[in-house]
């Protein structure tokens, strides 16, 4: 009897202590995924590896990143957006959620996240480049400011001298 019990408790034992492991993040099967472009694979993956309400920044990251390149724009947007909440002021995901939104169509919200991303970094030429490209009006003060000033922070950039000079002759 006393057999018996022990084995009981023995199998009782390991199924929970195996049974709780948490799947292991195969980087070099990620990394294979991302050097042949197969980014849907390699968001499948990591959703199958990560929980779906994980709190982890890098997890989180991953996750965005890699449903940003397979096309999956609203669950890219998503995460990007938790990454936000917990740091506000991150150049690369402000970047990502202005590229994303641009991508979906949406200029005004890209625009506010270029802007956010002035109050942070006045002096990024690629962020007045962008400003400018989606200011749509052929003789707007705001564009002709933004090709100013990324005129005067890279005065060699040929599509910002070209464009500038287009507009004021």
């Amino acid at each position: 009897m006393k057999r018996a019990l022990f084995i009981f408790f023995a199998v009782i034992f390991f199924q929970i202590t195996y049974g709780q492991t948490k799947a292991v993040l195969d980087n070099e099967k990620l990394l294979e995924y991302y050097q042949t472009q197969k980014y849907i694979e390699a968001a499948q993956y990591l959703q199958s590896i990560y929980a779906e309400d994980t709190q982890d920044e890098k997890e989180i990251s991953q996750l965005a990143y890699a449903n940003m390149m397979a096309g999956k724009l609203p669950e890219a947007e998503k995460n990007y957006l938790k990454l936000c909440e917990k740091q506000p002021q991150n150049l690369p995901t402000l970047f990502s959620l202005a590229r994303i939104n641009i991508r979906r169509g949406n200029d005004e919200k890209a625009k506010a996240y270029y802007l956010d991303i002035l109050k942070i970094d006045s002096t990024n030429f690629t962020v007045y480049k962008q400003l400018a490209s989606l200011d749509k009006g052929e003789m707007s003060k705001a564009k002709i400011d933004y090709l100013q000033k990324a005129n005067a922070i890279n005065p060699i950039d040929p599509d910002v001298v070209f464009d500038l000079c287009e507009l004021l002759f």
